[in-house]
């Protein structure tokens, strides 16, 4: 009879600002292979300075996991989440630990669903590849043999029939881009303002013409940033979105989804019910409003000393919203990586894998030279 669990614990790695964290499955006894634990990482990626190195990340997760992922979790492309894998020192450790199972958003392998992207899709290991399932709401994860006895329910990205729900939030550029118009073309000419006011009026003025001339000379970048926001928006979309069942234990990892992927989950009642009752929440979106919506925190209002949520936040370097945090500090300790002390570079969510027992959080070991 294959082992049970008997703990879990989800270690979140303070990289500044970016995510990566890793979930280590206890068993009572030795599985097939040797090893009494399981192990999967979530992202691995950072944009800030404040946090350390990739490789050394990298390389505590190799420590931590004694040198053998069992599944790797990619959620969605941004680099704060992903650029571990494609930075050259971190992913040649995070290669070296051979995961059996890498799953991914659905739309890292079929983007043109999508409009077209402004980034490139990540690269991960191409050894990988042959391991590698792209996953959308409602699919069945098999890992049986990756993480026996532990339950793993996908409820996002939303699947390509939903992909108007995810480009249709008042956002032109989408639908302009899905009917094929031109990308945004290149920085104007130097002469361009002259020659559109002799086009506009005779030589000397613009006209009744001169507002519009003034507001596209003056705010083309307005325009860009609302296009960059547009399509950063949709990406987060596309985060993988894991309910995962240890034991009597629930843990919720969303990614970074957003109001436009939550609402068909909130919107199933049997969904919804599950999602009020998780244990442990990973903040999406480092603590923004759109990441953690008022129909989702409303699932958990009856939730405090009785019955917490334990609330997992990586945002150092980032600002989170205030109302967000004040919600969740009312459901139960929020544990954040910002407030780590100096030179340590994890905090850790653990429990038994069965009972009532609430999920405890504490600081990691300082790592040597680093106090």
């Amino acid at each position: 009879m294959t082992a049970r669990p008997t703990h879990v614990r989800l270690r979140a790695y303070a990289v500044g600002l970016g995510d990566c964290l890793l979930l280590t499955v206890e068993y009572g006894s030795k599985l097939p292979d040797g090893r009494p634990e399981r192990h999967v990482l979530i992202d691995c990626g950072s944009v800030a300075p404040s946090g350390p190195p990739l490789a050394a990340i990298a390389t505590a997760v190799a420590e931590h996991c004694a040198g053998r992922l069992d599944v790797v979790v990619a959620t969605h492309p941004h680099p704060e989440h992903v650029n571990g894998f494609t930075d050259p020192d971190a992913s040649e450790v995070l290669r070296s630990l051979k995961p059996s199972v890498v799953l991914r958003p659905w739309t890292d392998r079929d983007a043109s669903a999508l409009p077209p992207a402004r980034t490139a899709t990540p690269t991960l290991p191409p050894e990988w590849d042959d391991r590698t399932q792209y996953l959308r709401a409602g699919d069945t994860v098999a890992l049986d043999e990756a993480l026996p006895h532990v339950s793993v329910q996908v409820l996002g990205p939303p699947g390509p029939e939903r992909t108007p729900a995810l480009v249709a939030r008042g956002e032109p550029w989408f639908a302009l881009d899905a009917a094929g118009a031109l990308p945004p073309q290149a920085e104007p000419t130097a002469d361009a303002w002259a020659d559109a006011a002799r086009v506009l009026a005779d030589p000397g003025g613009v006209g009744a013409a001169a507002w519009l001339l003034r507001a596209l000379h003056d705010h083309p970048v307005g325009q860009q940033m609302e296009i960059a926001d547009a399509y950063n928006d949709l990406a987060h979309n596309t985060s993988v979105v894991l309910l995962v069942t240890v034991g009597s234990r629930t843990l919720l990892l969303p990614g970074d989804a957003q109001g436009a992927s939550w609402a068909p989950v909130l919107a199933d009642p049997a969904l919804a019910r599950r999602l009020g009752a998780v244990q442990v929440y990973k903040v999406g979106g480092h603590g923004s409003a759109a990441a953690t919506p008022a129909e989702l925190r409303r699932l958990w209002a009856r939730r405090g000393p009785t019955h917490p949520l334990v609330s997992v936040l990586s945002a150092d370097a980032a600002a989170p919203d205030p109302t967000v945090l004040a919600d969740l500090a009312q459901r139960g300790p929020v544990c954040s990586t910002d407030t780590l002390p100096p030179g340590v570079w994890w905090l850790d969510v653990e429990a038994p894998a069965h009972g009532r027992k609430p999920f405890t959080c504490s600081p990691g070991a300082a790592r040597p030279g680093q106090q």
